[in-house]
Formats: C-alpha cells, structure tokens, sequence
C-alpha cells in the first residue's frame, strides 16, 4: 500500500493497545464557512497531544493528526533503538529490544481462544472527541513501581507531596524541600523543546508579579502519585527523559476561580471593580517586564494567574513564551501556528499568521480586563457573548457603568496589532485615572449592582 493511503489511525490504536495507553481525537477547530469548511483534529495519546492535522472533511483530518502522532512516535522509537542498541554493545547483550515488537507490563498478551486477553473501553466524550482506553488483565500493568534514585524524593519529603495540577503538560506537585522546610511547586514535564524554553525563560525573569524561578533537573523517570496513575509516559516502555522545575509556591487560587467567586455571589463582593483595577494593573506590570525582555508570554489566560489571599497577583506557565526579534515589531519572528488557548488568542493567531509579535498578550489581558468587571450569570451567558466581545460589541450596560475601561479595553482589542497599546502606556492610564477618580467610583460602586 502507497504511505500516503496508509491506514495512520489504525496504527495509532494498535500502537496504543501494545502500550495501554489511552487514546482519543479531539475536534480542536473548525474554520470557514459551511461549503468549505476545514477541520482541524489532533491525537491525544495518554494525555499528550500531538501535532495537529487538518482536512476538509472530519476523516481527512483524523487520518492526518494520526499520520503526525505516528511519526513522531516512530521517530522516537527510532531513536531509542539507537540508544538500546549501543548500551547492549556495552552490557555484552544481544537481541531484540524495540518497543514496536516486545511490550512492557503496560500490556500483557496471555492465551485464549483468540490468543490475545484485552479489555477495551470504548467512550465518545462529545461531539468533539473520540477516545478509546487499552488496559490489560495482567497485574504487573497495575504495578505502581517509583524510581530509586530519585533526586525529587531525595531532596523533598515524601509525605508533603501533593498533586495541585495536571493536564496535557505534565503535572505540578506541591511539595516540602527538606534543606530549607519550605514548599516549593514542582512541575514535571517531559523533556522537550518546549520544556526547555519555559526553563530559559523564568531563568531570566525575576519580577514580584511573576512566579520565581529556582532550579531544574532531569531525571529518567516521572514521578507518579501512588495508585491513580499507573499508566504514565515513562511505563510505556520508551525510554524518556523528564524535566523537574522547581518553582516558588504561590499561595492562593487562580484567577479564573477568583471570577467564578464573583460571579456566583456577587453581592458578597461590593468592590469588584476596584479589585479588578488592583489585579489588571499587575498582571500589565508582568506583561510590561517580560516585554522589555524581549520575550512574550503568547498564553495569558486566567487560568495563568494566580491571586493571593492578600491580593498580590503571580503570572504563571510560560511553557509557549517566545522571543521578540529587534527593537520594535516591525520584524517580528515567524511564529508557531496556534500557539496559545483559541478563546484568549488574537485574531492573528485565529488566523493562523506566523509574524504576530508582543501585542498578541495586550489582547488577552485586554479580555480578561472585562471578565473581571463584569458579571456572566452563568457559562452559557459567557459563550454566547464571548465572539461579541472580541469583536467589541459590549453589552450596552458595560459601556454605560464602566466608561474608562469600556474605552481602555476597546482599544486593547484593537483588530490590529499596532494600534493596542503598549503595557506601560495602559498602566500610565489606569495610575491617572484611578488617582483622579478614586473616591469617586468608590461611591458608585457602593451604590450600583456590580455587574
């Protein structure tokens, strides 16, 4: 059969049996009108995606994300033969040691009438997603086996080791470091450029508004909480290198729980927009100091921003940070497609342009500015309204209640890179504003329904 007829999501799932990995495809988008629509599907196995593919019909762009999952996985698979086979010229050792043909305690054969015992869980999630789950019989799949030499369990204690995140990047653990009887956050992440790049950047960046960097290391193995993740990369038996990023703790809640509060009791917090303006004003210091690192952060979400209890503001995950090429935008670097969270994206990242610059974070702060004044009664509100408020068609309401930041916010969402403003000439702007109109607006908001 021809490459280009193979059958790629066939082998995606013979690929996941062998392992016992989970396997789904997920609709990230859909772009242009009806009679011309294209698809935009990637394959997430075991919680990673891979590069996605696009077609014009929903097959074409499956077909196409499981042709780029395979080949990143035989690439690797590659390389680990080239690795294996020079460690048995070593050990004096000689046979077959792929994973494509002899699979770890992620999969057990054993004999039956058809030769293989498999349990297969088929589920479809939504309409967007598709995903199958291999698991096997054998009791060594479940084995819950943590490395011996680890320096994660020798520096930090194992009983203060709490999972606080996890996701298609990797997993974040609070856990005390013994040297120093404190609690550090360390994200562990599999080796890789994009891990690295996040390592370089909060190496350089040292701002109160910005999650503090400490140290890094690798080891061979991920550490996995006890009995609820025995199916982790590094049991697939690939080998695999993982990166541990050791990072200050930041007490508190994200901001996007800081919203969800508001919004769901309003009258219990009286002064939102004065918070707002203490928490936007920031978030614009972070993005003001990465900026004048020559870097932007391309993922400002609030999912991203942690607030303290007392109020101060952490910015986090620079995993897609990039760099800025010159002294202004006009040379911007040609960029990776589809870097960030659609939601919060620019239209020139929507667009699929691969020379957007620093602006790109002035629009997201520039969106999440109006989730923080303002009041969605409920999720389906926000969807509704969120493609109106990208294109700033405020609620009329918005406009009549908030008219400084209505103008501010406008401008932030300017469809055109060059025409939002710079972080410090916003923060310039809130500091007048605010110094001239405090009490004023203090009153007003005592006396109006926070919306």
């Amino acid at each position: 059969m021809d490459a280009g007829q193979r059958n790629y999501v066939g082998l995606i799932y013979e690929c996941a049996q062998r392992k016992g990995w989970t396997v789904r495809f997920d609709l990230v988008n859909t772009d242009g009108p009806e009679h011309i629509k294209t698809f935009i599907m990637s394959a997430v196995l075991n919680d990673k995606s891979y590069p996605e593919g696009v077609g014009r019909k929903k097959k074409e762009a499956k077909q196409n994300a499981a042709k780029n999952a395979f080949e990143v996985l035989e690439n690797d698979e590659q390389k680990e033969a080239q690795l294996s086979s020079s460690e048995l010229k070593d050990t004096g050792y000689s046979g077959q040691n792929s994973d494509f043909s002899q699979i770890s305690s992620t999969f057990s054969m054993s004999e039956s009438s058809d030769g293989v015992s498999l349990s297969q869980k088929i589920s479809k999630n939504d309409s967007k997603s598709e995903s199958i789950v291999f698991t096997s019989s054998s009791p060594s799949a479940t084995a819950n086996q943590q490395p011996t030499n680890s320096r994660f369990l020798e520096e930090f204690t194992k009983e203060s080791i709490t999972r606080i995140g996890k996701g298609g990047y990797g997993r974040v653990f609070k856990a005390r470091r013994k040297l120093e009887d404190t609690n550090f956050a360390v994200k562990i992440v599999k080796y890789n450029e994009k891990a690295c790049r996040e390592v370089k950047a909060l190496s350089r960046l040292e701002h109160p508004n910005i999650v503090r960097y400490h140290t890094s290391w690798t080891e061979e193995t991920e550490y996995r909480a006890e009995t609820s993740e025995t199916h982790s990369i590094s049991s697939s038996g690939v080998r695999s290198e993982f990166l541990y990023i050791q990072m200050e703790f930041c007490e508190g809640k994200t901001l996007l729980s800081w919203i969800k509060k508001r919004n769901n009791h309003p009258k219990k917090y009286p002064e939102r927009r004065r918070e707002a303006a203490e928490i936007i004003k920031q978030v614009l210091e972070a993005v003001k100091y990465v900026h004048l690192k020559k870097l932007f952060h391309r993922d400002l979400k609030p999912e991203n921003i942690m607030v303290g209890h007392e109020g101060g503001v952490k910015v986090v995950d620079f995993g897609l940070v990039t760099k800025e090429e010159g002294n202004d935008n006009r040379n911007p670097l040609e960029r990776t497609k589809r870097a960030g969270t659609r939601s919060y994206m620019s239209p020139e990242q929507r667009q699929h342009k691969t020379d957007y610059c620093k602006k790109v974070d002035i629009y997201a702060v520039g969106l999440i500015y109006f989730e923080l004044l303002w009041r969605f009664a409920t999720q389906t509100e926000r969807e509704k309204l969120w493609d109106d408020i990208r294109s700033k068609k405020f609620p009329e309401e918005f406009s009549k209640r908030f008219g400084f930041q209505h103008k501010l916010i406008e401008r932030m969402l300017c469809e055109n890179p060059e025409g939002r403003p710079e972080a410090s000439d916003l923060l310039t702007e809130l500091e007048q504003h605010y110094a001239t109109t405090a009490s004023t607006e203090h009153n007003a908001y005592k006396r109006n329904r926070t919306y």
